[in-house]
């Protein structure tokens, strides 16, 4: 299972809270009420900084079973249809929120803005589906790749791979720093690998992990 990722970014919410407020407000609400509700709206910050998170379940298609044919696509997706709502639903429990599926759309407009970050106020304003990006068009249209860089779309990205784990005991905000918006870096994504274990692997590991 890949967790993929804590993106934080710095982004004008200026038009997504004018579209959010101004979208709920009743015709028939007092005025002083709806006087308050924009004057929030304008004294609101113009930009800040933005955390969201996505995750990404990977499943095979081999069967466990020894010689057995490997799943077909139409088993694999009525399989993984049946098991989103509840691994939504675990998520949820743990206290990260409401999680749900992306659609194509925003699946594809993650990638542009990725590759491209210039349209992600475009994305911001119309939304996903109606920005109407294409697979065709979520990957970069130029990228040049070198030994510590990666250059796509007039950006460049340089990534950071963590090795080794921290010795000695690890707290909760270990990674408080990492997910930290930071004034020079514009657009910042964090990507945590989990490998799922059984009851008696993640036993053997645990134990072997103690010092």
């Amino acid at each position: 299972m890949r967790l993929d990722a804590f993106e934080v970014f710095f982004a004008d919410f200026a038009p997504r809270l004018r579209q959010e407020v101004y979208g709920h407000l009743a015709p028939d609400a007092h005025p002083l009420a709806l006087a308050v509700m924009r004057e929030a709206v304008e004294a609101a910050p113009a930009g800040s900084a933005s955390i969201t998170c996505r995750i990404a379940l990977t499943w095979s298609m081999a069967n466990r079973v020894e010689g057995a044919k490997r799943h077909s696509l139409d088993e694999m997706a009525l399989d993984i249809g049946q098991r989103i709502p509840s691994l939504a639903a675990g998520l949820a429990a743990t206290g990260a929120g409401p999680a749900r599926v992306m659609t194509v759309a925003e699946v594809a407009a993650a990638l542009r803005v990725a590759y491209d970050p210039s349209v992600a106020k475009l994305i911001e304003d119309v939304g996903a589906q109606a920005a109407g990006i294409e697979w065709e068009d979520a990957g970069p249209a130029g990228a040049e790749e070198a030994w510590d860089h990666y250059r796509h779309d007039g950006a460049t990205s340089v990534s950071w791979v963590m090795t080794e784990a921290p010795r000695g005991q690890v707290f909760s905000n270990v990674l408080a720093n990492l997910l930290a918006p930071h004034p020079d870096i514009a657009r910042k994504r964090v990507a945590l690998l989990y490998r799922p274990y059984d009851t008696a692997a993640a036993v053997r590991v645990v134990e072997s992990d103690r010092p």
